[in-house]
């Protein structure tokens, strides 16, 4: 009897102490779950999805709302979405490593590969900027995606696919919003430009490289090029946008997105979920797919003022600090969907967070939402700081 009673007593220690360790998970989860149940509440936002990557491997996968109001559809973490200008970020990787490489210099003048395309001389400041002041908006082009024009053509063509030229050519003649090198404005022009570089020294399409590149060899299996009208699995999205934008409403119809994505390629061009956002994040900047030297220009700031609220701007990366906390990541935004993905060093973790709608409440932070996240997990003593 002695011996049976040990036995209990022993176990029943050893099933507090486990039990107790895998409680705290579900805990969190449902901390988390909470807030992102807050964030729909207001019914301004239809659905979100929300990941977070810890530094031991472990995710927690999350969440709330509808991805279609009207058949009543629960939102899944897993569900597609379009990333906008996240996408710059797969850009900069790959034009770094052309770097490393010597195909490309960071202080090249960009007009040497247009020595042969005299209407690029009519890009703002074309004869002084550089590859990295494209790489960290400081040439000072205008941004061709804020053009009137450009809605209205894609408005009476919805199918348009572009050409690098062609998406240039709306900003052709336009002063420069400012000198070049001398100040800062986030352009998605400068990431055309760019691509069209990175086409020139390879000699190969840039969807193909990013395929060849990352995608595949990273097992990013829900991440595609947006490059057509029918992305595979993406759900609905919600636009309430004025101009220029000439689309509003429902963003999907007859499964085909309302005009064809592909007129911002490397400016964004993917879509994706944020369980392959936060799996790339972690590989770009804890250093699995840059070099350290590559990182390391990855996310020096541009030493110039931004209009990025606690954050200044790298190489496709907005640095933040919060109160004394430094984190890499970046936004996105195209009619009917926004996106953000965020890494912190110091404690490995990697959040993402998206939304089917590009219309938030007012006085909604967009970074301030996933702050909140952050602030939860960080209470929960989950995190383990790197040393």
């Amino acid at each position: 009897m002695r011996r049976i009673q040990i036995w209990v007593e022993v176990m029943a220690i050893m099933m507090g102490i486990f039990g107790c360790s895998s409680a705290q998970p579900d805990v969190l989860k449902t901390e988390l779950k909470s807030e992102l149940d807050r964030l729909v509440s207001c019914e301004e936002i239809p659905g979100v999805t929300f990941v977070a990557l810890f530094a031991d491997g472990e995710m927690i996968n999350l969440a709330s709302g509808v991805s279609d109001k009207e058949k009543k559809t629960a939102m899944k973490p897993a569900d597609i979405m379009l990333s906008a200008s996240i996408g710059k970020n797969f850009v900069a990787a790959i034009a770094l490593k052309l770097i490393t490489q010597g195909k490309i210099c960071l202080d090249d003048l960009v007009i040497q590969y247009f020595a042969d395309e005299a209407w690029f001389k009519n890009v703002a400041n074309s004869d002084l900027i550089t590859i990295r002041m494209l790489l960290n908006h400081s040439t000072g082009i205008p941004r061709y995606a804020y053009k009137t024009k450009v809605w209205q053509d894609i408005k009476a063509n919805p199918g348009k696919t572009f050409t690098g030229k062609e998406r240039l050519e709306y900003i052709l003649g336009d002063e420069p919003l400012h000198p070049a090198g001398s100040g800062w404005a986030y352009s998605d022009t400068n990431y055309i430009i760019l691509g069209m570089i990175i086409e020139k020294v390879t000699g190969e399409q840039y969807y193909d490289l990013l395929l060849k590149q990352i995608i595949r060899p990273y097992h990013l299996s829900n991440t595609q090029p947006s490059d057509k009208r029918n992305i595979k699995g993406l759900v609905q999205g919600y636009s309430e946008l004025g101009a220029p934008f000439e689309f509003s409403g429902c963003m999907v119809k007859d499964g085909l997105y309302a005009f064809n994505p592909q007129m911002e390629w490397t400016g964004g061009g993917v879509s994706t979920n944020v369980i392959d956002l936060v799996k790339w994040t972690k590989l770009l900047y804890s250093g699995d797919f840059l070099t350290q030297p590559e990182l390391t220009l990855m996310t020096t700031e541009v030493g110039l003022q931004t209009d990025i609220p606690n954050g200044s701007y790298g190489f496709a990366t907005i640095i933040w600090n919060k109160k004394g906390i430094t984190s890499y990541g970046h936004t996105g935004f195209i009619p009917g969907y926004r996106s953000i993905v965020e890494y912190f060093p110091k404690y490995k973790l990697s959040l993402a967070m998206q939304v089917n709608t590009d219309t938030l409440p007012e006085g909604f932070e967009w970074d301030d939402a996933l702050d909140r996240f952050f602030e939860i997990i960080l209470k929960s003593d989950r995190l383990k700081q790197d040393t």
